[in-house]
């Protein structure tokens, strides 16, 4: 491995995905147990790694993509509004593993979408569109603007699944 090329490391687990963001090279994971090369596979340019755990998670201007970390394979992928603002991360417990906040924003401000989905197949758990996920917040916090100039701050709630307003 040379890292002295690579941009961005990517640790999961038992998995160091290495890839170029800029150069269109295919990103290359490898075990982290004697770095044995698992797969690679091209990725969109300009993408940058999601905070995920059980899946390999990517977004930049053009969408997410969402990769089983086993194979590489593209497990699903969401470009909606494009170009625009993508966010993906995995949420923390108490939420079950396996679930994605899902966020996308065109260039309009009316144009968001806020979600909660499966990590494996991208299916809509809970629709959280209006609620923003602040910059530099926890995974469990977000806010909602609303005409008027209010900012109402929200926690991610799992029982009931929704947001409790803070």
């Amino acid at each position: 491995i040379d890292l002295s090329t690579q941009e961005i490391p990517q640790l999961l687990d038992g998995l160091v995905l290495l890839w170029q963001r800029a150069s269109g090279e295919p990103a290359v994971a490898y075990d982290l147990d004697g770095l044995e090369r698992r797969w690679s596979t091209p990725l969109p340019a300009d993408s940058l790694p999601g905070d995920c755990r059980t899946v390999v998670c990517l977004f930049g201007p053009q969408g997410v993509v969402v990769l089983d970390p086993d194979t590489g394979t593209e497990l699903w992928s969401f470009d909606w509004p494009d170009p625009g603002l993508h966010l993906v991360r995995e949420l923390a417990p108490p939420w079950p593993e396996g679930h994605l906040l899902l966020h996308a924003q065109g260039r309009f401000a009316h144009d968001v979408r806020t979600l909660i989905v499966d990590a494996r197949t991208g299916t809509p758990v809970l629709d959280l569109t209006g609620w923003h996920p602040p910059a530099g917040a926890g995974p469990d916090r977000l806010a909602q603007w609303r005409a008027g100039g209010r900012t109402w701050f929200g926690r991610l709630s799992l029982d009931p699944p929704g947001i409790d307003v803070l």
